[in-house]
């Protein structure tokens, strides 16, 4: 088994998975898994289905369950709820290889009961990658773990000259493999103690004492498109969050469908009771700026505030933008691909899984850069599209 905890996931589906028990628990969702590269898994789809199938046999532990007891976000209720889960791949996923060759994944069913397949299956596709490259290639996995430790020095080194720059891990669905995932944390939280402030993975941040970090995905917004009406749903998705949480997880996602749109929502309000946003798509120094600005109309000083960058970063963009930007906003870093699938001669595969329905009803997620975009069906986008032109007209 390549996932052998059911908290090797990240952090946010689990606080996701809570409002959802309290709030969405008859809601019935869709995801679909992307290939946004020319990778070929054709060869790997056994493999894939038998590792994905495994996941029937996570149960939370008792530590794990007195872990996540003490995160003091997580209700006594919804703990009762996980540590009675049994994940049920073979009911809520389907895996086949299409007319062309291509590898199809849906994960249909309750949201509730589907909400944690995401990270693991794209942790599974990604680590069933990496092995086959290493028998392809002949590298050791000591060769492989040199490299590893060879790039998180210089990275360390870099940060260590630039004091207040701070990131934490959020490479769990992309990473090379669990036990490269599990040095680099173990590496980090010894070498780079200040700056590196946790994980998304919520058994990583068990294991090594360290604080696990998230909030809410995109998944979370773009339900909200239909279980309410599209007028003001963002508003209320995030006043769903603030009802849950009472602002203990304060970060909030801005670009599902475009930062310029979730500004015109984002009213004094929410972003007095919020502490940040995170921006995950388009260009940092103009969403930033743009977040800036919009602090400084309603009259909030934005160094009270915090921005997390998390968009394709390495840590030469880190160190322009926390240097730009220093000063001006509190600023933090997420960190994915670059820390945990950084291997010399090796790549990581450029693969996602999105929600794409809700109620057999499509969503979206616009964002700010080309080429993310996605949504299953041209007509709810257009109609989405226009829906946002007519608002902007006021």
């Amino acid at each position: 088994m390549i996932i052998k905890s059911l908290l090797d996931n990240d952090l946010y589906k689990f606080t996701m998975q809570q409002i959802v028990l309290h709030k969405f628990s008859n809601v019935e969702v869709e995801y679909t898994f992307v290939n946004r590269g020319d990778t070929d898994f054709s060869n790997y789809l056994e493999e894939i289905r038998d590792e994905i199938y495994s996941l029937e046999n996570l149960v939370l532990t008792p530590s794990e369950r007195d872990f996540i007891k003490t995160l003091g976000f997580l209700n006594s209720d919804y703990v009762e709820f996980l540590s009675n889960l049994r994940l049920n791949p073979r009911k809520y996923i389907r895996i086949w290889l299409d007319a062309y060759n291509r590898l199809q994944i849906k994960i249909r069913g309750s949201w509730l009961h589907t909400i944690l397949f995401e990270v693991p299956v794209l942790a599974i596709i990604s680590e069933i990658v990496g092995i086959h490259q290493k028998k392809e290639k002949d590298v050791s996995e000591q060769k492989i773990f040199n490299s590893v430790e060879r790039n998180l020095a210089e990275k360390v080194s870099l940060v260590k000259k630039n004091p207040g720059i701070k990131f934490a891990d959020f490479g769990t669905r992309r990473r090379f493999s669990y036990h490269v995932h599990k040095n680099v944390i173990e590496y980090l939280s010894k070498n780079c103690e200040g700056a590196f402030v946790g994980t998304s993975n919520v058994r990583l941040a068990m294991m090594y004492n360290i604080k696990p970090i998230g909030t809410m995905a995109h998944e979370y917004l773009m339900a909200h498109q239909q279980i309410y009406s599209l007028k003001g749903h963002q508003q209320k998705a995030l006043n769903n969050w603030a009802d849950e949480y009472k602002g203990k997880l304060g970060i909030v996602l801005t670009d599902t469908l475009t930062t310029d749109v979730f500004i015109r929502d984002f009213h004094l309000g929410h972003a007095k009771l919020f502490d940040g946003i995170r921006q995950d798509s388009g260009d940092p120094y103009e969403v930033c700026n743009k977040f800036i600005n919009h602090y400084k109309n309603l009259g909030i000083d934005p160094r009270t505030k915090t921005i997390i960058f998390s968009d394709a970063l390495d840590f030469d963009k880190v160190l322009s933008l926390y240097n730009y930007f220093k000063g001006h906003i509190g600023i933090s870093f997420g960190i994915g691909t670059n820390l945990t699938n950084d291997v010399d001669e090796l790549w990581a595969p450029n693969i996602v899984i999105k929600m794409a329905h809700v109620f057999n009803l499509p969503v979206a997620k616009i964002s700010d850069t080309p080429g993310k975009e996605l949504c299953e069906s041209e007509h709810y986008l257009n109609y989405l599209k226009e829906f946002i032109y007519y608002q902007d007209q006021g």
